[in-house]
């Protein structure tokens, strides 16, 4: 079997190659999503419009507010 794991570092130069500017990266899409379908969603939508990309990310850390503020009291 000839196996080759990606590491974010393979998925982020792939955004640089679309165009996305360095401050977006795929951790940082996994600090601001929910879930895992929501990376999925968020990195779909960013790789089909590179040039919104931080526009996208603003979008999600507001639609995911509500669920900042909950992890933060449940870890107080």
């Amino acid at each position: 079997m000839n196996i080759r794991l990606l590491r974010p570092v393979d998925f982020n130069s792939k955004l640089r190659d679309r165009g996305v500017e360095k401050k977006i990266t795929v951790q940082s899409v996994c600090r601001v999503a929910k879930n895992e379908k929501d990376v999925r969603e968020i990195l779909d939508e960013i790789w089909k419009n590179p040039k919104k990309a931080k526009q996208t990310i603003e979008e999600v850390i507001e639609k995911n507010q509500n669920v900042f503020e909950f992890e933060t009291k449940i870890c107080k």
